[in-house]
C-alpha cells in the first residue's frame, strides 16, 4: 500500500514534521490493534516549502499473531488508514 500528502510549512523558520502513517481494520475486534503505526518519515522544510511524501506499507504490517492457531493473519473486512503527525 502507498499513501501520498503534502505537508507545508506555513511558518518564517525551517523546521522538521515527521509524517506517520496508521492503519488498522475498521471493525477490530481489540482496542488496541485499531489503529497501529505502520511507516513514518521525517520532512524538512524551508519556510513556505511544499513537500509531497509518499509512504508505503505491506499487507502482513496489517497482520496480527493469531496463538491459537500460531501463525499471522489478516482479518476479513475494511481497513483505513490515516496521515498525519501523530496518531491523535
Amino acid at each position: 500500500m502507498q499513501l501520498t500528502t503534502e505537508v507545508m510549512n506555513s511558518g518564517r523558520r525551517a523546521g522538521r514534521e515527521v509524517v506517520q502513517c496508521y492503519a488498522g481494520p475498521l471493525n477490530a475486534g481489540t482496542a488496541d490493534f485499531r489503529k497501529r503505526l505502520q511507516a513514518f518519515t521525517p520532512v524538512d522544510l524551508e519556510p513556505g516549502e511544499t513537500r509531497a511524501v509518499a509512504l508505503s506499507y505491506t499487507l502482513r504490517q496489517l497482520a496480527r499473531f493469531d496463538e491459537p492457531e500460531d501463525r499471522f493473519r489478516l482479518d476479513a473486512g475494511p481497513y483505513r488508514a490515516w496521515l498525519g503527525p501523530s496518531s491523535r
